[in-house]
Parts: C-alpha cells; structure tokens; sequence
C-alpha cells in the first residue's frame, strides 16, 4: 500500500510463514475507525489461525509419535534426524506421522511447492525430569566461585623456594651414589682366616 510520498504497508513474508509491515502508528491514525480496520484484524487473526493449525504439534518425548501439519498441496516431505540421516516420507491428508520416534534430538521437516516451509521439532527424553532444560538458579552453595576463592591465596614461591630445592636434588644424589658405589676390593692376604693354633697333648713329643 503506498501514498504519495512512500510506502505505509509491505508484505514481508518468508518461505513458510506470512507476515504483513505496518509503517505507521495506527493509534495515531483514523482507520481504526474505518470499517477496513475490522477487516484487515480478521484476516490477521484468520491467517494467525492458519499457521498454528499447520504449525508441527510441539515439543514430545522419545516413543511417541511425530505429527507435523503441511499444506494439502504438499504429497511429499523430507526428515532429517538428529544422527543426520534424511529420508523422504508421504503425507496424507495435509498432516505428517512418524510413529515410535526412539532418538532424542532435533527432527527438521521441509517441504517445497507453491508455499514451501520446514518445521524444527524437538524429542525429549522419556523421563520429564531429564526432559526439563529451563533455566534453573544455582544453589547458595554454588554461588561463590572457586576461582575468585583463590584470587586472595598468597604466591607458594618465595625467594628460599631455591634452596630448598637445591637441598632436595643434593639429598637425591647422595642416595643415588649410594645405592650404586662399587663394593671395596679386598687386598690380598688380608682378608684370609688365620689358621687354627694346634696343640700337642701333655705327654706327647714334638
């Protein structure tokens, strides 16, 4: 819709959804109290009821059944699963239905012809506490963080941090040698028993 000057209204659908801009304030304005204002809400409520009646059914949970609503044009869609696999599927009646659906994750539903689309569903898991991903605060004893915690911790190396550890690798040596010196060799004569000393009985002649 356009004036003199410019435009005041503009289609700026999209594959797959409808919409209308308005480029100026309509409280400001006289059409409301146009008998075209009533018409143009009902076509806007109408096309709003359209959308949501060929929306996908929402959000469901892994066993269940995928529904997902497409124009009565539309005889073929194409899934992709979560794992990536795609795979082309039949429509009837202008509605989708993928039965026991076992992988959690995202399914995406496209479909092409005179007003192509596509629809993001997600597969929860089967437990509703697993299930849950709002948002959530943290407990009281979570809110303070480690990391600022040890921001205030005094620096562990000083300036006799050196010595000590040159104390440490000089006790280490020392084992070292220890444990791997040579045995000291004997010199010879030293180290042969001395013999018996050898007595004659009383009486005997030597």
């Amino acid at each position: 819709m356009r004036t003199r000057d410019a435009a005041v209204m503009a289609d700026v659908s999209v594959p797959g959804r409808t919409g209308t801009l308005i480029g100026f304030d309509v409280g400001e304005s006289n059409w409301p109290l146009k008998a075209s204002f009533v018409l143009f809400v009902r076509n806007v409520v109408e096309l709003a009821r359209a959308h949501q009646r060929a929306a996908a059914s929402g959000p469901f949970r892994t066993g269940e059944a995928l529904r997902v609503r497409v124009p009565d044009a539309v005889d073929t869609v194409e899934l992709e699963r979560p794992n990536g696999d795609r795979e082309t599927l039949k429509t009837r009646a202008g509605s989708l239905l993928v039965p026991a659906v076992h992988d959690a994750g995202f399914y995406f539903v496209s479909w092409r012809g005179d007003r192509p689309g596509s629809a993001l569903l997600a597969a929860n898991l089967t437990s509703a506490a697993e299930s849950d991903v709002r948002e959530r605060p943290l407990p009281d004893a979570l809110q303070g963080s480690p990391a600022a915690a040890g921001r205030g911790l005094a620096d562990v190396v000083t300036g006799w941090s050196w010595l000590l550890g040159a104390v440490v690798l000089l006790l280490i040596g020392l084992d070292v040698y220890w444990l791997t010196r040579r045995p000291r060799l004997a010199t010879p004569g030293s180290g042969r028993p001395r013999p018996p000393e050898r007595r004659l009985p009383e009486g005997a002649r030597a």
